[in-house]
C-alpha cells in the first residue's frame, strides 16, 4: 500500500476524528484520542503555525494517518532558533508505526514545503528528524 502525506484541508476533518475513533492505541487499558468538534483546534497547543497533515491511502483514498506540525521560537547559546515539532500521530493499524517514519522522511526529504524557516524539526520524546543548520 502506498501512502501520500499532505496537508489536511477542513472537508478531512471528519474522517480524521473517525480515524481517532476507530484506532485506540492497544495495551492494557485501549487509550483513544478523540477531538470532537474539530480536530485542528488541539494542534494550537503545540505551537505555532500548527497545521495537520494526512495520510491517505494511494489505492482506495482512504485516510490512514494523521499527525500535527508546529513551530516555535526558542532561544539555543543565546540565540533564537525556530524549532519544529511533528507529533500527535495517529495511524490505522495495517500503517502502525511505519507511519510515523514515512510523516518523518517526508520532512527530512523536505518534500513537504514546510520546513522552510524552521532550522530543526523535533517528534515525540524529543527525537530530532530534521536539521537544516547546527544552531
Amino acid at each position: 500500500m502506498g501512502v501520500q502525506i499532505s496537508f489536511a484541508t477542513p472537508a478531512d476533518d471528519a474522517d480524521i476524528r473517525g480515524l481517532l475513533r476507530r484506532e485506540p492505541i492497544p495495551g492494557r487499558i485501549a487509550i483513544s484520542y478523540e477531538r470532537e468538534p474539530d480536530f485542528s483546534i488541539g494542534c494550537d497547543a503545540t505551537g505555532e503555525n500548527a497545521a495537520v497533515l494526512v495520510a491517505r491511502d494511494m489505492d482506495t483514498g482512504d485516510t490512514v494517518g494523521v499527525a500535527c506540525r508546529s513551530e516555535r521560537e526558542v532561544y539555543v547559546n543565546s540565540a533564537p532558533v525556530r524549532l519544529g515539532y511533528l507529533g500527535q500521530v495517529g495511524a490505522a493499524g495495517n500503517v502502525g508505526g511505519d507511519l510515523s517514519a514515512r510523516a518523518e522522511a517526508q520532512v527530512r526529504g523536505a518534500r513537504v514545503s514546510f520546513v522552510q524557516g524552521v532550522g530543526m524539526y523535533f517528534g515525540a520524546a524529543g527525537s530530532l528528524i530534521f536539521a537544516s543548520e547546527k544552531p
